[in-house]
């Protein structure tokens, strides 16, 4: 286990999966990172591929409250300079129902530059469990890895 975890100009970050097309010869993996985006709740869009196998932001998707509406955005938007992001983490119960978000690390305004992606090492005693989910949606828990 290399013990580095992904970040965003250097924040520890949550990442989730969405998908992985690979032919073979080529390979995109895109995934998102929950966040405030100028204070609303929004997902940053990562994509890594071969040509650029650290990643990169390809946008942010506004998330609408359930309160609003069940629809899921459809389109992203790019990111601008002088935006604000705050990282959020998403606390989901042993039943994968979503509990609640609470902020991780330091609000990041976004430079003319842009931002980064990268590994970052982890201190202290780190621990990995896997969750399987089978295609009829039943779950299992790998017990924790050193």
């Amino acid at each position: 286990m290399e013990k580095t975890w992904l970040a965003v100009n250097g924040q520890v970050v949550a990442y989730y999966h969405e998908t992985t097309v690979d032919d073979g010869e080529h390979y995109t993996i895109t995934g998102y990172v929950p966040v405030l985006h100028n204070g609303h709740r929004a997902e940053l869009l990562l994509a890594f591929d071969d040509e650029t196998p650290y990643g990169y932001v390809t946008g942010v998707r506004a998330v609408y409250s359930e309160e609003e509406t069940g629809t899921v955005a459809k389109s992203d938007s790019a990111l601008q300079e002088d935006d604000t992001l705050e990282f959020l983490c998403d606390y989901y119960g042993y039943d994968g129902t979503y509990q609640d978000s609470y902020l991780l690390g330091d609000p990041l305004t976004v430079l003319a530059e842009g931002l980064t992606i990268s590994d970052v090492p982890l201190d202290g005693e780190v621990r990995a469990t896997y969750r399987f989910t089978d295609l009829y949606g039943q779950s299992w828990w790998t017990p924790p890895l050193p």
